[in-house]
């Protein structure tokens, strides 16, 4: 049937196609490469620099408070406080923050007390910090996280200063494992993904991990209200509902970056991951288009690529060369932006992880589904 509506053969129909979807991607991966990669705008230090409030939220975070807080506690900044919600620990944290408390005079904590007939989420702790701190300029970042320098801060606040809310890269710590290359494989491609977006006037989230944020901008998306029955979008649905192009920076210098503790089993990430996509429902409707081309082109990329070299005889040896330099082009293309992010150690896996990546979607909707079959059949 295709042969006679076309008037071509049916394998090179299939080539053809091919070739263009690669060209897509191709042309895709350039776009997103060259808004992480080209140069920023310098931001230089402010004469008067601006009073920023850090806050993080920690529950049973007792050993990462005492390993992360010096750092925090010890920036080259003058203008700032830290603000830790102790909220409804039950390990040593309240004796860490009051150690804390006494050898910082920046340092303050404040207590969420536990509440067996109240259940809550992160998003009253962060409700808390924000209502607790002194400033307007907030920067968050998470109690299992570290700045990699002494200058997260001067770095996040220097473009605090010029917009409203500023993205910056959260990472993870570098380990020896498969589970850990893929953890911050799929943390860099969000990031190069919504930093990207918003290079080109398109933010649509942010990683609590590292994002600074202006009170009024907050005040003026109503806080968490409109989500506030959702245990995740703390950070990435705040942002959805608060950035717009005039608005919102990305912070790239590596003095900025974030590191965080990765998860030690696939099974705790996979739980963690399924939280995170729970999200994604309430973004705006452009940003739903964007995420699901970035998905769809993730999960046909590699089997076009099968099926564009099973087929290649037909144009032999133009399409092996095509093929060829596209692999090659997408890790050239994921090579400089692990470059401009410092991550290593994993880029001849980007394919297979792109494979895992593109379908975890449809297996955490169809564990959903099943679950929640089982509870109505109970």
């Amino acid at each position: 049937m295709l042969e006679k509506i076309y008037a071509i053969p049916l394998p090179q129909l299939i080539v053809y196609i091919s070739l263009i979807i690669l060209t897509i991607r191709f042309l895709y991966d350039f776009i997103l490469l060259i808004t992480i990669v080209k140069k920023q705008k310098k931001y230089t230090q402010e004469k008067n620099e601006i009073p920023v409030s850090v806050i993080i939220c920690a529950k049973n975070e007792a050993n990462n408070l005492r390993n992360h807080l010096p750092i925090i506690c010890e920036q080259n900044y003058s203008n700032y406080e830290v603000i830790v919600v102790n909220d409804a620990s039950e390990d040593d944290t309240h004796r860490v923050l009051m150690e804390f408390d006494q050898k910082y005079t920046h340092f303050r904590y404040t207590h969420i007390h536990k509440d067996d007939k109240f259940d809550h989420g992160k998003k009253l702790a962060l409700t808390v910090g924000v209502k607790s701190a002194k400033n307007d300029y907030l920067l968050l970042t998470d109690a299992d996280c570290k700045p990699k320098s002494k200058s997260w801060v001067k770095e996040m606040a220097n473009r605090l200063a010029h917009k409203e809310i500023v993205l910056g890269y959260g990472g993870y710590n570098t380990e020896k494992s498969l589970l850990n290359r893929f953890i911050r494989f799929d943390t860099l491609q969000i990031a190069r993904n919504f930093m990207g977006f918003a290079r080109i006037g398109i933010p649509y989230m942010g990683v609590g991990r590292n994002l600074g944020w202006h009170r009024k901008v907050y005040d003026k998306a109503k806080g968490f209200s409109s989500h506030y029955h959702l245990k995740s979008g703390d950070d990435d649905l705040l942002v959805n509902q608060m950035a717009n192009r005039k608005n919102t920076l990305v912070c790239l210098s590596p003095t900025s970056h974030t590191l965080s503790v990765p998860e030690k089993k696939f099974s705790h990430w996979f739980l963690q991951k399924r939280r995170h996509l729970t999200a994604g429902v309430k973004y705006r409707f452009i940003h739903k288009i964007i995420l699901s081309f970035d998905s769809l082109l993730k999960l046909i990329t590699w089997p076009i690529f099968a099926v564009a070299l099973i087929f290649a005889h037909v144009f032999t040896p133009f399409v092996y060369i095509f093929v060829g330099t596209f692999f090659l082009w997408h890790l050239f293309a994921w090579k400089m932006i692990m470059n401009k992010l410092k991550e290593k150690g994993f880029l001849l896996l980007i394919p297979f992880f792109e494979v895992f990546i593109s379908i975890l979607p449809f297996i955490i909707l169809t564990k959903n589904f099943v679950q929640r079959k089982q509870s109505q059949w109970k």
